[in-house]
């Protein structure tokens, strides 16, 4: 087996650190997401902790295993008044009073698919139904690749394309 099936060249987890950081000091560069790909314990969810206390800016960490599609979208209610439905966003997504912050969305590739759904609206749109990712946020995805030995679903070229990918392995 090819050491490093992906198209994408391994890299250390300290570059891996300097290149979150270099994106997060480009306001531009920060409203892309980026994609940390790497084996289990590699210390892909320890870089982007590290980056948030650095920065000294909230970080939202979500182990997208751990929650349902309607966790991330919000819940819905009736409003009476206006005699139509409307979505709630969690309380765990930045409101307009955190304008700068870290959204990491961990474990992408493990998640049920429509899960990723939702992620996916996150990432690529920076929004989920009428909820608006603050602009100043920086969303990092994580997650394993199927030859890293982990529970992987492939990641659609619609989402891939739109995010930069760092291969983080702990030796190069």
């Amino acid at each position: 087996m090819n050491a490093n099936p992906m198209n994408v060249p391994p890299v250390s987890v300290a570059a891996a650190k300097q290149a979150l950081a270099a994106q997060w000091a480009d306001a531009r560069l920060r409203r892309r997401a980026t994609m940390l790909w790497g084996t289990r314990g590699v210390g892909k969810s320890s870089i982007v902790r590290q980056l948030a206390a650095e920065r000294g800016v909230p970080l939202v960490d979500l182990r997208l295993t751990t929650i349902e599609p309607v966790d991330l979208r919000g819940a819905i209610f009736a409003d009476d008044t206006a005699r139509r439905t409307v979505w709630f966003p969690p309380e765990f997504l930045p409101g307009p009073d955190e304008p700068d912050g870290l959204l990491f969305l961990d474990e992408l590739t493990a998640a049920d698919q429509r899960l990723q759904t939702s992620a996916y609206s996150l990432i690529l749109d920076r929004r989920v139904g009428h909820y608006v990712l603050p602009p100043g946020w920086m969303v990092v995805a994580a997650g394993n690749a199927a030859f890293h030995g982990a529970v992987s679903h492939e990641m659609g070229t619609a989402l891939a394309d739109r995010m930069f990918h760092l291969h983080v392995q702990t030796a190069i």
